[in-house]
């Protein structure tokens, strides 16, 4: 499961993803990921906060679901508003993954651990 925190939180995200299973031999901490978001509902940046959830892939994974969140628009100019800086319509909030792990079989490995 995922959740949005801080300010972002308000926004609404466009096509909520489809998280993938993770495969691991353990249970996975939590990948929170810091993004920024314009004011069009493009992520600008996104960082994933340490210590990470214990697997790469699920990191790398939750880092490139966060790169590629939309999020709804917000509307900073337009006729009749005065001229906005250029961090007008700028929302920060974190992305917080919550991993679904199932064991490994014999045929693949487990995921990479750091």
């Amino acid at each position: 499961e995922m959740r949005i925190e801080g300010p972002l939180a308000s926004r609404r995200l466009l096509a909520p993803p489809i998280l993938p299973v993770q495969t691991s031999a353990d249970l996975l901490t939590n990948s929170v990921v810091q993004v920024l978001v314009n004011a069009d509902g493009r992520t600008v940046s996104a960082v994933l906060l340490p210590p990470g959830s214990g697997s790469i892939s699920a990191d790398q994974d939750a880092l490139n679901i966060a790169q590629n969140a939309r999020f709804e628009s917000v509307e900073t100019a337009g006729p009749g508003r005065a001229p906005q800086s250029a961090s007008a319509g700028l929302t920060f909030g974190t992305m917080i993954f919550k991993w679904q792990t199932v064991p490994p079989t014999n045929d693949e490995p487990a995921t990479a651990q750091p």
